[in-house]
């Protein structure tokens, strides 16, 4: 699945999530850092063209992810509204134990059609805090490692018989 895909699909859920639905005419707020508002505006123009009764609102978040946190913490200590969904790298731990965030396993449990009851295990594992997950990896990367042949020669290594695992 591609990346804007994987996006969509998430917003998707989560609109789903918040009972933003044709049903409910909603908005659906999002937080992240400034590093991803442009990304998700474009997103949420392709989720509104596709559930015109929701409309998408990407708030300005602050650089970084660490300023965002405390953004957050400090809007839930006065009683300020939160977004709705909230895109981060990851500190999903702080949120859940700050009763901040809401369990999806019983969601994912009642809608088996969802991208994320149907994903890889690790994009919910990434979510995971405790015995409860709380959110998704939106993309997951593999490790690739590359050997310079000539080097490994020069090195008295075989470049034609290189490691195969990581006990090399």
């Amino acid at each position: 699945m591609s990346p804007l895909r994987q996006l969509v699909s998430t917003l998707s859920f989560a609109a789903a999530l918040f009972g933003a639905s044709a049903a409910f005419a909603e908005t659906l707020e999002i937080g992240t850092a400034s590093d991803h508002v442009t990304m998700l505006e474009a997103i949420g123009t392709v989720f509104n063209a596709k559930n015109p009764n929701v409309k998408v609102k990407i708030f300005p978040g602050p650089h970084s992810y660490d300023e965002l946190a405390q953004d957050l913490l400090r809007r839930a200590t006065v009683g300020q509204p939160l977004p709705d969904l909230i895109v981060v790298r990851s500190g999903q731990r702080l949120y859940a134990e700050r009763s901040l965030a809401v369990k999806l396993d019983p969601l994912i449990a009642a809608n088996p059609e969802l991208e994320i009851a149907r994903a890889s295990p690790v994009v919910r594992e990434k979510g995971r805090v405790g015995k409860a997950i709380y959110g998704a990896a939106i993309g997951v990367a593999t490790p690739a490692v590359l050997f310079n042949s000539d080097l490994v020669g020069k090195a008295g290594g075989d470049p034609n018989n290189l490691p195969t695992d990581w006990d090399g």
